[in-house]
């Protein structure tokens, strides 16, 4: 990365998890090599928050944003901008509103979905094992209790791949601090289609296709419009729902020595 920065640079936007291959990145490595060039770092937390809550006072990072669906809440986006970045930034926003974040809020929101979004508080102490909601320890303490629920279902699908050289698992091939459980597979002969067909048929949701990472399936060597398999597990899933999908791709796929 650092062959690509130079003092020209003004932004630099990456994903903390790619939703292809299911990476974990150094977000407050890459924000300092941003900032050591004078540009401003925006990462997009959309696939991780799912399993990890973002950690924008340690990342140090300028702008962060995902989607409230992907922490098991209502469909609309969310955004964190540092005061430094905000204090820069000319809103869109009806300008006799007071600076900060009112001149980026175009308009309410529906209040049954901002509802929805208060209604997660009681989620995350659930998680955490808290009777009530403690603002940002709870949310910390539930993504813990994500990653105990998620591990082993990462554990099992990446050793059940090492068993069968028929199928190439992108991203890191170990669980823990390399990966989230976003797996992508493909397979030297079969189609994805057809994996995930097969998959579908036996009562197991999996998706096919690139994942809007079109460009990165190009330089995987991936043909775009059938790209991959992929399985994706949160912490509501199971050991048993894991171990379905290794016998169910055992069903059909040919037999491997």
């Amino acid at each position: 990365m650092a062959a690509l920065l130079t003092p020209r640079t003004k932004i630099v936007c990456f994903s903390e998890t790619s939703n292809l291959v299911g990476d974990i990145l150094d977000v407050r490595a890459i924000t300092e090599m941003a900032h050591q060039v004078g540009a401003i770092s925006v990462v997009d937390c959309v696939a991780s928050a799912s399993h990890t809550p973002p950690a924008v006072d340690d990342w140090k990072v300028d702008a962060a944003f995902y989607s409230q669906y992907k922490v098991y809440g209502p469909h609309f986006a969310a955004m964190f901008l540092s005061t430094g970045l905000l204090e820069r930034l000319s809103a869109p926003g009806l300008k006799f509103l007071p600076a900060g974040t009112k001149r980026f809020e175009l308009g309410c929101l529906p209040y049954e979905m901002l509802a929805g979004m208060l209604a997660l508080r009681n989620y995350f102490a659930l998680l955490a094992g808290h009777d009530e909601y403690r603002g940002r320890s709870t949310i910390v303490e539930s993504g813990r209790s994500m990653k105990i629920l998620e591990d082993p279902l990462e554990d099992r699908l990446i050793q059940y791949v090492s068993t069968r050289p028929d199928l190439r698992l992108l991203g890191p091939n170990q669980s823990g601090k390399n990966r989230q459980p976003t797996f992508s597979l493909t397979h030297d002969r079969m189609p994805s289609q057809v994996l995930a067909r097969e998959l579908q048929a036996r009562g197991l949701w999996v998706r096919h296709g690139n994942m809007y990472a079109w460009r990165l399936c190009e330089a995987l060597g991936l043909d775009p419009e059938d790209g991959v398999l992929r399985i994706s597990a949160v912490h509501t899933n199971t050991p048993e729902e894991i171990e379905r999908v290794c016998e169910a791709l055992d069903q059909f796929l040919p037999n491997v020595s």
